[in-house]
């Protein structure tokens, strides 16, 4: 009698599912509902044609998913019955965890841009009121008392505040895309009004040409392949994960060029993974460098394999680490009596030192791969205090 009844419990459920999807391919215009299985995600997925969310007379997702077929069929039928599925559930906090999850698969970003989203959503938002109203009942005026309450008595940098909001304003992108809200009302808010603590000197957060040549002076005769990264990443201002991305084949030894169009970065487990696109992603990022005497010497340092397609910085074979360049750049400031900054600071200075220089800054751009000219903007003021300071103090007051 037990079976009987399983057995009929069973088959009244297929039924029932029979007539759900029956349903949805009414509602659909189609014969077979277009759920893909994903077995790599083990998760079963519908993307709902935009046809049919005009069509509905509510907000409705881009696309349902399940760990089964059924489980689909049963949201997809929930949507079109009784609304959007979790719209009225849908947090601040559980559209981070979607958007920190979907990050942490895409290749397209490093451990350490996730690592950044998540200490910055856990210093300024998780836990807060604002992370746990639905996201359909959150408005403009809680978006700026918020603000207001994490820079008041100006307890954050405007570059800080400027990381946090950038990451709400990704979050209710997703939201926006999800059809939970009908507009990005974070980006269209204007936080003129919020005061903020004054930056730190940008001038102390780079190297000095003094130090630039001291460094490289002592190095220079070193057999570390390390090292020769330390001095590669000061011959061209590059980003520390470009230089540990050239190849062989990116070097051009008789018209004198460097072709950047690649890196090399390290995931949360420090596994080396090589892209074929700069950090930007963005053609500009791509560029082609003079490769000055000095680098050739480098260069010409290490011994040449037969296949060009092979990375030129590698330690017992293996990519070398940004880790481990840093250990060793730090060992030699302690050396010098330098004081130590990381490897990225090297690119700071060879942009900076460039724009002192007198260098446009259009061309100071292509050289460093930058796609806009904000970005390029502390990078400036850093360089005029530099030329100006520097050279017309002693002018005026000497």
């Amino acid at each position: 009698m037990e079976q009987a009844i399983i057995e009929l419990a069973a088959s009244m459920s297929l039924i029932d599912g029979m007539k759900k999807e029956d349903f949805l391919k009414t509602v659909f215009d189609k014969d077979e509902l277009p759920i893909k299985h994903y077995p790599e995600s083990r998760i079963y997925a519908c993307v709902i044609p935009v046809k049919v969310r005009r069509a509905a007379k509510f907000s409705i997702p881009n696309r349902v998913t399940g760990n089964s077929r059924e489980v689909v069929i049963d949201k997809l039928f929930e949507v079109f019955m009784k609304g959007p599925i979790g719209s009225e559930q849908e947090t601040l906090t559980t559209l981070f965890q979607e958007f920190i999850d979907n990050r942490k698969k895409d290749p397209d970003f490093t451990a350490h841009t996730v690592r950044k989203n998540q200490c910055d959503w856990n210093t300024y938002f998780k836990d807060t009121p604002l992370a746990l109203t639905k996201i359909s009942k959150v408005t403009p005026a809680d978006l700026f008392s918020h603000f207001k309450s994490i820079t008041e008595g100006r307890q954050m940098t405007r570059h800080a505040f400027g990381n946090a909001k950038g990451l709400l304003n990704q979050l209710f992108d997703l939201a926006y895309e999800k059809n939970l809200v009908e507009h990005n009302i974070c980006r269209e808010l204007s936080t003129r009004r919020l005061k903020f603590k004054p930056e730190g000197s940008k001038q102390n957060l780079i190297y000095s040409t003094e130090e630039r040549n001291r460094i490289v002076d002592e190095l220079k005769d070193s057999e570390s392949v390390y090292d020769k990264a330390i001095i590669m990443q000061f011959c061209l201002g590059c980003r520390i994960s470009e230089v540990k991305g050239l190849y062989w084949s990116d070097l051009d030894f008789d018209r004198k060029e460097i072709n950047i169009h690649r890196e090399l970065v390290d995931d949360e487990d420090g596994t080396p993974i090589l892209k074929n696109h700069t950090k930007s992603g963005l053609s500009e990022g791509n560029r082609v460098l003079p490769m000055t005497p000095r680098a050739e010497a480098v260069f010409n340092s290490i011994p040449k394999p037969e296949n060009k397609e092979s990375l030129v910085f590698l330690k017992d074979y293996k990519p070398i680490k940004t880790q481990t360049v840093n250990s060793h750049l730090q060992a030699v400031c302690k050396k010098l009596n330098i004081r130590y900054l990381s490897s990225h600071k090297i690119r700071a200075w060879g942009i900076t030192e460039a724009l002192a220089s007198g260098m446009d800054q259009a061309t100071v751009m292509r050289i460093a791969g930058h796609a806009t000219p904000e970005t390029m903007t502390h990078y400036v003021r850093v360089a005029r205090l530099n030329r100006d300071i520097g050279q017309r103090f002693g002018e005026v007051f000497d």
